[in-house]
């Protein structure tokens, strides 16, 4: 008992650092790009989104979102262990450990003009490179 009445700020610290690298570790293995928008890739949209809006006090505008971007992916941590607890999910972690959808939008996705765009340039590279090749003249 007397090595609780001690040391309890540093066991205490410690155990916050544990569950804060527990959890950073969570996030960061997890697939963050997906087209259904499942697990934590909601959570980088969202979080991409309000650093894009932030203009004025750019700084803490941006902490403010990177601090609403780790709620929500507590919030996906937290739906996660409520499903497997309902029983609605084999495993506590099966909303966010998954294996990614990344194909291609379908057609009627694409935003007006888009489509057009891609058509009149097919190849990106070549494009890319030719800028480049331009600014070294520039």
């Amino acid at each position: 008992m007397h090595f609780l009445k001690q040391y309890w700020f540093g066991i205490f610290i410690g155990l916050l650092i544990f569950w804060f690298l527990v959890f950073f570790m969570i996030v960061a293995f997890a697939p963050h790009h997906d087209s259904q928008n499942r697990g934590f890739s909601r959570c980088t949209g969202e979080l991409a989104d309000k650093i894009q809006d932030c203009e004025q006090n750019r700084f803490f505008c941006t902490l403010g979102a990177v601090l609403s971007g780790a709620g929500c992916d507590v919030n996906v941590i937290a739906d996660g262990l409520g499903m497997w607890l309902r029983g609605e999910q084999p495993r506590p972690w099966s909303n966010y450990y998954f294996t990614p959808d990344l194909s291609a939008p379908e057609e009627d996705e694409y935003l007006d003009g888009q489509e057009k765009y891609y058509q009149a340039h097919p190849d990106m590279r070549e494009t890319m490179r030719r800028l480049k090749a331009m600014k070294g003249d520039i």
